[in-house]
């Protein structure tokens, strides 16, 4: 049995980054809502654990949504993206129910990455969010709210 020398190992596993520089890249989340649609923006870089954090401020996001499928993830401010973070991106479609998640991104690295792993045939992908809300104001409308007299109707059958 081969002995490890952990010498040899010591510069290819070890990260050195200060506290600051590490904050510096930390993924942002900034969630609003725009014409009924949630849109979460993601800022710096979707690597490592980043991607399962943001599945599950999606997924919470969808649960105690008013209109659930209503959902773009902008990845204009987005500079890197690793696997994980891919992977997240393309659960988002089955997180947000009926494939109607859309991912916004117009920056050239970001866009050429997801074209190269094909998200678009998983994951709905336009360059602006204009054009993404009226992609889901086509394919998934708001719910009209039942007007006084639906209700009452709807009550008085029940």
């Amino acid at each position: 049995m081969m002995k490890r020398n952990d010498s040899e190992f010591s510069g290819s596993v070890t990260q050195s980054s200060t506290s600051e520089s590490k904050k510096e890249r930390t993924m942002v989340l900034n969630v609003r809502n725009a014409n009924d649609v949630t849109v979460v923006s993601v800022a710096k870089e979707l690597v490592g654990t980043e991607g399962a954090r943001l599945r599950e401020v999606v997924h919470g996001l969808t649960l105690s949504a008013k209109s659930p499928g209503r959902l773009i993830v902008d990845l204009n401010k987005t500079e890197r993206v690793d696997t994980l973070g891919l992977s997240a991106l393309m659960s988002l479609a089955h997180i947000a129910g009926d494939g109607s998640a859309v991912l916004v991104s117009s920056n050239p690295y970001i866009s050429e990455i997801l074209r190269i792993v094909r998200i678009g045939g998983i994951v709905n992908r336009f360059a602006s969010e204009p054009d993404a809300v009226k992609w889901i104001d086509r394919v998934r409308p708001v719910p009209k709210a039942p007007s006084h007299r639906q209700a009452v109707t709807e009550v008085a059958a029940g």
